[in-house]
């Protein structure tokens, strides 16, 4: 479940400062995640004690020490998230005296802990590198005796995924998989491929009764919001180049309109528009910025989302192309062409994804995006100094 149950406030601060994420607390139990670390559930033994320790040592590593002068090495902690005696995960240095010592230690290539959860270990990959779950891999690990039983919150996790506006095909694949029947024989069984929204949904629709389900909950929802988190910084990142890249050609498709007699502030802001009304149907840069609410002091560009600044960014890039070629020889000629290649543009995304760029929805200040991203390189930049 990728998380750690303390009672002692000592080991509490020390895990919070080495960057723990707080989940719950109540009285003297505290839950935390712990980053980059897969930690199992499970019962007070001798064993999990073990992997307690090892997880720890992954998160705190020099100060490891410091976590054992605080633990009693009895109940003072426990992981979350046994899957049976033959899958303990274990850890043999630096680890408190306990009977029953486990003979086959669990270490990766840095000889540090890595348990699984038991939802990562049925988290399958395709050939073009994406996850996905077996629907009914998922209802063996929460416990369902039936797969039937199960397939009632897949269904409800497919209206609730339409009720929130997202496509059920891109997070529900109904197929068939082969089962073995014995003396060889197999038979074609129904599954569903769930995406983690997919089994964040199903989950949220299961029996709430069962103990898995309860971790599985949390577990996928928050990797759910990690992955949220981590396509937002992506698409933050994607957009600072784009917008940055298209002020380039920008500047390159003003020069190149020189050439043609696109001389005059006044002209270059009509030669614009001539390229905003061919992708947009007819409206120009004022109107564009109507509809969206947005003041006429503001540029439109920056509160683009990364698709709709890639189509810009076509466009102005393939004006540029035609001007250079020296066929265009009046600002007349150069406003129809940037209105020409607009409307190619256009007709490509529509054929490709359907979607037209005045329906695409406004983004957040450009600016504002980066002083975020320049405030989290420099945040990330002291936290290295600090530990250097």
């Amino acid at each position: 479940m990728e998380r750690l149950r303390v009672t002692s406030p000592a080991t509490a601060d020390l895990v919070l400062a080495e960057g723990a994420i707080f989940l719950d607390g109540e009285k003297d139990r505290v839950v935390f995640e712990l980053p980059e670390v897969d930690v199992a559930y499970a019962h007070d033994t001798p064993e999990v004690v073990w992997a307690l320790a090892g997880a720890v040592r992954t998160v705190l590593g020099p100060r490891f020490g410091a976590f054992l002068r605080d633990f009693d090495g009895e109940e003072q902690a426990t992981v979350l998230a046994y899957h049976g005696e033959d899958d303990v995960p274990t850890y043999e240095e630096e680890v408190p005296p306990v009977k029953d010592e486990p003979q086959s230690p669990v270490l990766d290539d840095q000889h540090q802990y890595r348990a699984r959860s038991p939802f990562e270990r049925i988290r399958r990959i395709s050939e073009d590198g994406s996850e996905y779950w077996s629907s009914r891999d998922l209802a063996t690990v929460l416990g369902y005796d039936s797969y039937r039983n199960f397939e009632k919150a897949v269904v409800k996790a497919k209206d609730a995924c339409e009720n929130s506006g997202h496509a059920v095909q891109d997070h529900f694949l109904s197929t068939t998989e082969p089962v073995a029947l014995g003396k060889g024989a197999t038979r074609n069984v129904d599954v569903v491929y769930l995406s983690r929204y997919a089994c964040y949904l199903a989950i949220q629709n299961a029996d709430p009764r069962k103990p898995m389900v309860a971790l599985g909950q949390t577990y996928f929802t928050v990797q759910t919001r990690r992955q949220e988190m981590a396509d937002v910084e992506q698409e933050d990142s994607l957009r600072l180049k784009l917008r940055e890249e298209i002020k380039l050609h920008n500047k390159q498709l003003a020069a190149a309109a020189y050439t043609v007699g696109v001389r005059t502030p006044s002209d270059y802001a009509i030669f614009q528009d001539h390229g905003y009304k061919g992708l947009y149907s007819g409206l120009g840069v004022g109107q564009i910025k109507e509809s969206r609410g947005l003041k006429r002091t503001q540029d439109l560009l920056d509160f683009m989302g990364s698709t709709e600044l890639a189509a810009n960014l076509f466009r102005a890039t393939q004006t540029e192309e035609l001007l250079r070629r020296g066929n265009i020889q009046s600002k007349d000629q150069a406003n129809r062409t940037h209105h020409e290649v607009g409307v190619r543009v256009r007709q490509a995304m529509r054929e490709i994804s359907g979607i037209m760029p005045e329906d695409l929805p406004v983004a957040e200040n450009i600016k504002k995006v980066e002083r975020r991203l320049r405030k989290r390189a420099e945040t990330s930049e002291l936290g290295e100094e600090s530990g250097s």
